[in-house]
């Protein structure tokens, strides 16, 4: 039971870090002249920490 537990967490971590690399994409393909750039440039960072929280916990899953 623990075994499947802990796939299902793993896979659940890859498809959150699979949705901010999407969202990362998308977000970086607004033009830095554009009146969106500040807002786009602020979620991409807060995605960036989302994506070292998820890395952190896999690496706590792994130990």
């Amino acid at each position: 039971m623990k075994g499947r537990l802990l796939m299902n967490f793993k896979s659940k971590l890859q498809e959150a870090q699979d949705i901010i690399h999407q969202a990362h994409h998308h977000l970086k393909q607004v033009n830095s002249t554009s009146p969106d750039a500040e807002a786009c440039h602020f979620a991409q960072s807060e995605l960036e920490k989302a994506q070292n929280i998820i890395q952190e916990v896999q690496q706590q899953i792994h130990n």
